[in-house]
């Protein structure tokens, strides 16, 4: 059985910029989701450039997951954004994922 994406992310930090400072990142193997751990932005970019897919997921209850949006990694210009959407912009979109100092993310 397939999973939702090799990693899955449930809660992010981002800087003033709207940048990735870290992320909850959960591996996925069909089976089981892992229980997460934090990594920062160029983890996820690294892994995302070596072929890894992600996307997002939210906590529901009863320890469930509901699947969120694929993430992408894009060029724009001589930089890169991590964006669950398309647009070519300098800043990294997660959509609602729940930030990490809100304890979000875990089941």
């Amino acid at each position: 059985m397939a999973g939702w994406a090799d990693y899955l992310l449930s809660a992010v930090r981002y800087d003033a910029g709207r940048r990735i400072v870290e992320a909850r990142q959960h591996a996925d193997d069909g089976k089981q989701i892992g229980r997460g751990s934090t990594v920062g932005r160029s983890t996820i970019a690294d892994n995302i450039r070596k072929g890894s897919t992600y996307a997002t997921v939210f906590a529901g209850k009863g320890g469930t997951w509901r699947l969120g949006e694929a993430v992408r990694l894009l060029r724009s210009g001589g930089d890169y954004s991590i964006r669950i959407d398309s647009n070519r912009v300098m800043f990294d979109n997660l959509g609602m994922l729940p930030g990490l100092e809100e304890g979000g993310g875990q089941p």
